[in-house]
């Protein structure tokens, strides 16, 4: 491995000398013996053809030059101010090492950390990698580059505190002359990493030398002994480095992986080494690099991170989860439970300070409003007042985003006490935070569905409505998303009937609510160009959750929006888009109706033109729709009132028959009814195909859902099999015993409850569908919970 680079010139020593006669030489040079330069008393001293002999030669000759100035320096001391002399002080040479030798002495840590940018750090490398070669070639030796284990620890960390230097540069310079230096810094980068990555395998690859015996007269090794014989980096020391590596802007998953598997930091010897802080950052590390260690090492690092938990900080233990879950990795339930009982004394932790800093701000308001006749010592009151008034220091709103976002990834719920300390610890910090970590927490709750208290989304309403016109249209996007998911989640949690309190509490949240959408539609109305196809589809879930009154006219210039860019979004985006409109279209009618007694005209969401541009970019992608996704489209368009041509139902029906079982059985039977409510006749395959998927879960459908199958089946005219009528005689008879399926009253004077009648009717449509009989019409008709 070598860099480009004209080596420097060294003076070596010429002619044959025994051992005997470069000793009187040096020690007649170390007793005082004055020369006129080192070239004069490198021209003095004999040559050795010993390689060891011209090596010792050549440090005795640097060492007198250099005790030579350093006497002459002493002896100018005297004559020079104290200034000039601590200049001096600082300016004084330091005695040159043996070239050669890798070690701290040689490279010490300054020469790394005086390094602000990569190509500095290269320049250095290729001066040291200039001498090593220019020694190894009088020697005929060729050997890599070697460093020390305290100088390959210094390179990399100052590495690591250069890219982070860079990354939070980057947004900020966006003329030419950084977009060149941005250039040659990445050159730089590129060749320092080869040279780092050859660097790291020499010493994960080398053992520590075993001890020599003693000898009577121990003889100085060569530089290229010494450096052969220098310690490699520990394992905990290899691992750090590994971790600073991977933290660059170019990584190398495979030689990473290769480093850690591969010698002493394969194993749980470095990891033990390592803190707790070391430990998340490796994992978080590891992760953005996109590598994936083997399970053995992961588990050994989840193990020695479970025995450090209790010292972990917040900040620590969002890292370390984020990290191993991005990794693929899905942590045992009880290791998430220590880890989760760590996360709640820091979060109760925080929240004491909270309540003690919002405590000390209330005194601290009285005396000022006590001391307000006073003058300047009232301002003085006020400066103090305000200066303590700054939340304490604790856990960010970005540890707590982090710490929910890879429990909503690892399918986690929280804790109860994890949320109680949430909401305490995090309502004080929202007015002082910013824009990401907003949003980053709330599409965190949005995701687990923690509905936090009225209080804390007031909080939020007010610390965030201000502020509106600084965020971006995927901010805009993802936080009304999350709004919309946790004010749906609270209305299913709230519906049994509340008292009075409750109810106003209800009612002063969604008009706080209401306020906050017509700052938020007003800032998307703004920046409505700039909106990606994506965000628009979860802007118009968000405002579809939320079911407030809202501006007809905002909604269709969304939708339009929407409607230039279908293009743009995937099958996932296609199925969320029309689900939003359509229940955006229900809304509007409803709202228009109640406040106009339906004489009021509605605007059209769902034009032609938009349905025609939707179905065409459905009927494009129909081959790659995964089937959860068709579903939600064929459910939406049955809402919708649309009527697809024979033609799109066919195909979708098609490309639907081969994926059913991995629909849930209720779904199989909604777009079975779907597809019929539109005017598709299933044939027999798609409908046996139906049936076939649905036999064996029939008793996972409740008795409004099984009634519903039965009925659809019957108006196909599709004759079931005697497998499948058993199973659904069993699956009704199961729900009747238990008392399961639809919404029981109970029985009042004898009267049946609904899960009976729909029971009931299951059993008399078998009978029906056993028989051969024809159209459900033509049934007998019994009474039925399914609208």
């Amino acid at each position: 491995m070598t860099i480009a680079g004209s080596p420097r010139s060294l003076a070596a020593p010429t002619g044959p000398a025994s051992l005997q006669q470069r000793r009187v030489k040096s020690s007649n040079g170390s007793h005082g013996v004055r020369a006129g330069n080192s070239q004069e008393q490198q021209q003095a001293l004999p040559q050795a053809e010993d390689p060891l002999l011209q090596s010792m030669q050549r440090s005795s000759v640097q060492q007198q030059s250099w005790q030579q100035r350093q006497q002459q320096q002493q002896r100018r001391k005297g004559r020079q101010p104290r200034q000039q002399q601590q200049q001096q002080q600082q300016q004084r040479p330091r005695p040159p090492a043996v070239v050669g030798q890798a070690s701290s002495k040689q490279m010490p840590a300054s020469r790394f950390a005086d390094c602000s940018s990569y190509q500095a750090v290269l320049t250095a490398l290729q001066l040291e990698q200039q001498q090593q070669q220019q020694q190894q070639q009088q020697k005929g030796q060729q050997q890599q580059l070697q460093l020390s284990a305290a100088d390959m620890l210094s390179l990399m960390e100052q590495l690591a505190a250069i890219g982070r230097a860079h990354s939070a540069g980057a947004a900020s310079s966006s003329s030419s002359s950084s977009s060149n230096s941005v250039f040659v810094e990445d050159q730089a980068l590129q060749q320092l990493l080869s040279l780092a990555y050859d660097l790291l395998d020499t010493h994960a690859s080398c053992e520590t030398p075993p001890p020599q015996p003693a000898t009577a007269t121990p003889a100085k090794p060569s530089p290229a002994a010494a450096a052969a014989a220098a310690a490699p980096l520990r394992p905990r020391d290899l691992l750090r480095c590994i971790s600073c590596l991977a933290s660059l802007k170019y990584s190398m998953p495979g030689r990473l992986s290769h480093l850690l598997e591969a010698g002493p930091a394969g194993g749980r010897a470095g990891l033990a080494g390592l803190r707790m802080q070391q430990l998340a950052g490796l994992a978080g590390s590891l992760a953005r690099a996109g590598v994936r260690p083997s399970n053995a090492w992961l588990v050994g690092l989840m193990q020695e991170a479970q025995a450090k938990l209790q010292s972990a900080q917040l900040s620590q233990l969002s890292q370390l989860l984020a990290g191993l879950v991005k990794m693929g990795v899905k942590p045992a339930a009880s290791w998430l439970a220590c880890l989760e009982e760590q996360a709640v004394a820091c979060l109760v932790e925080q929240a004491v300070r909270v309540q003690v800093t919002q405590g000390q701000r209330q005194q601290q308001q009285q005396l000022d409003d006590n001391a307000a006749a006073e003058g300047g010592s009232s301002n003085l009151r006020r400066s103090s007042s305000s200066n303590n008034s700054r939340s304490p220091a604790g856990c960010r709103l970005h540890d707590v985003a982090q710490l929910l976002a890879a429990f909503a990834e690892a399918r986690h719920s929280p804790a109860p006490q994890l949320a109680a300390a949430l909401w305490g610890a995090t309502a004080d910090s929202l007015a002082a935070a910013d824009v990401a970590a907003l949003v980053e927490l709330l599409t965190a709750l949005g995701e687990l569905q923690l509905v936090p208290p009225g209080s804390w989304m007031q909080q939020y309403y007010c610390s965030t409505t201000s502020h509106l016109g600084q965020y971006r249209p995927w901010q805009l996007a993802a936080s009304a998303a999350a709004v919309g998911k946790l004010v749906q989640a609270g209305r299913s949690g709230t519906s049994q009937p509340t008292i009075l309190q409750q109810q106003n509490a209800a009612a002063a949240d969604e008009t706080r609510a209401a306020e906050w959408v017509s700052a938020v539609l007003q800032q998307v109305q703004r920046q409505l160009p700039a909106f990606a196809a994506r965000d628009l589809a979860a802007l118009l879930s968000g405002l579809a959750a939320l079911q407030l009154p809202l501006a007809a006219s905002q909604l269709a210039a969304i939708c339009s929006e929407a409607q230039q860019k279908l293009p743009r979004l995937n099958t996932a985006g296609l199925a969320a888009l029309l689900t939003a409109v359509v229940n955006l279209q229900q809304q509007q009618q409803q709202q228009q109706q109640q406040a106009s007694g339906g004489s009021a005209a509605v605007a059209e969401l769902l034009t032609a033109e938009w349905a025609g541009a939707f179905l065409r970019e459905t009927a494009a992608k129909l081959p790659v729709f995964p089937a959860d996704d068709l579903a939600a489209v064929l459910l939406a368009l049955r809402a919708s009132g649309l009527q697809p041509s024979a033609l799109w139902l066919q195909a979708a029906a098609a490309q639907l028959a081969s994926k059913l079982t991995l629909l849930q059985p209720s779904g199989v039977v909604a777009v079975l009814d779907a597809l019929h409510s539109m005017g598709h006749s299933a044939d027999g395959s798609w409908a046996g195909s139906a049936m076939a998927a649905l036999e064996p879960r029939l008793v996972e459908l409740q008795a409004g859902e099984l009634e519903l199958l039965l009925r659809t089946l019957l108006a196909l005219q599709v004759q079931p099999s005697a497998g499948f009528v058993d199973a659904a005689r069993w699956a009704a008879q199961q729900l009747g015993q238990q008392g399961l399926g639809g919404q029981q009253s109970g029985s009042v004077d004898g009267e049946s409850s609904d899960g009976e009648v729909c029971v009931e009717a299951c059993l008399q449509l078998l009978l029906q569908l056993e028989s051969g009989g024809g159209m459900a019409g033509q049934a007998t008709p019994v009474a039925s919970s399914v609208a």
